[in-house]
């Protein structure tokens, strides 16, 4: 009785051990006569969720059980067949938490692993203070969440509900031109001009309001999933940011998000990125609640540049009612920069200077 109690057990156990792959997958007996109605795959190598610097070589290596894998670093296919090793070289890769994923099929069914990789910038971004050039007046009652330049004006989009909206500014004096206002219920934040027409987002609402130019007529409007922070235009796409260290690269016509950036330092993400403007080929971001501003590789979304601009609003300004640094807009004509901050009575002109 003893024996056939034992044989018993051993087929019980040995039946479960076929229920079950690796990671837990549930398979049955397939039809081929093969065990294991799916894949089993292993991944070997990197052994665990690593972190790496730019330029490093990954070396990705899985086990599996399987008729055929396919193998994706990211987006990217980097393996696949049968298989079982790939070296993965960084350089010239995006920053950012990526994934080393593997797919295995047996019997049409997949089964699938994956390690996340991160890859930081190979080195610190390059250290910027400020010159002033200018002085304008600016509304000391615009809580400024968005700033562009364009045909002689700026225009700002402005936040707060009840307060929010998009406006044409004099910039010699400071005076208001043109406005029109958010409905109380939208909070307004950045803005960006694309293709003869305004771009403003709001914070929470989803919905981004496209404006005529000239009239500030509503053209249409625009849906996203995320927050609306900052806003900007590299004349082809537009790129948009939620406070984190993403920059979700959009469709004009649809805000469908084409890709992700990441933006990294030789530290770890750069979060809280506010304002947006493209300068020379490089996005300039605010970080919220900091007087300071970073420059994007837009590619890799490496930080090549943090310009600290501490005193720039000078102390006799700087009341309860003053908040914090918000606001890039550009000339390229001129190659002037501008600043300026939510609630600040001024606007200034400024040139980076490299530490």
């Amino acid at each position: 009785m003893m024996g056939r109690y034992l044989h018993i057990m051993a087929v019980l156990l040995g039946a479960l051990g076929l229920a079950y792959g690796c990671g837990g997958g549930v398979s049955q007996q397939g039809a081929n006569g093969l065990t294991g109605g799916l894949a089993r795959v292993q991944i070997t190598l990197p052994g665990r969720d690593t972190t790496v610097v730019s330029g490093s070589v990954v070396d990705a290596r899985w086990a599996m059980d399987a008729d055929s894998c396919e193998v994706y670093f990211g987006t990217e296919r980097i393996a696949g067949g049968m298989s079982q090793q790939a070296r993965i070289d960084t350089k010239s890769r995006p920053l950012g938490v990526q994934h080393v994923r593997v797919m295995a099929w047996r019997n049409g069914k997949v089964f699938e692993k994956s390690r996340r990789v991160t890859i930081l910038a190979a080195s610190a971004p390059q250290e910027f203070s400020y010159r002033t050039v200018g002085e304008f007046p600016h509304d000391e009652d615009a809580y400024t969440q968005g700033l562009i330049f364009a045909d002689g004006f700026l225009y700002e989009s402005t936040g707060q509900r009840g307060a929010s909206s998009v406006r044409r500014v004099e910039m010699a004096t400071g005076r208001v031109l043109q406005i029109r206002n958010l409905p109380g219920s939208e909070f307004g934040e950045g803005l960006a001009l694309h293709g003869g027409a305004l771009y403003q987002l709001t914070w929470t609402s989803h919905r981004c309001h496209v404006y005529d130019l000239s009239t500030f007529t509503p053209i249409k409007e625009l849906y996203y999933n995320t927050q609306g922070w900052g806003l900007a235009s590299d004349g082809k796409f537009l790129y948009m940011t939620d406070g984190t260290e993403n920059i979700y690269v959009l469709d004009p016509g649809t805000f469908s998000v084409i890709r992700t950036i990441q933006a990294y330092t030789h530290e770890g993400p750069q979060r809280m990125l506010n304002e947006l403007e493209f300068i020379e080929g490089l996005l300039y971001a605010n970080v919220y609640l900091t007087d300071e501003i970073v420059a994007i590789d837009p590619d890799a979304g490496t930080v090549v540049r943090r310009i600290h601009l501490d005193g720039l609003l000078p102390d006799r300004y700087r009341t309860s009612h003053v908040e914090v640094l918000n606001g890039i807009a550009y000339d390229p004509t001129r190659g002037a920069i501008y600043l300026t901050g939510k609630y600040w009575p001024k606007l200034y002109q400024v040139s980076f200077v490299a530490r």
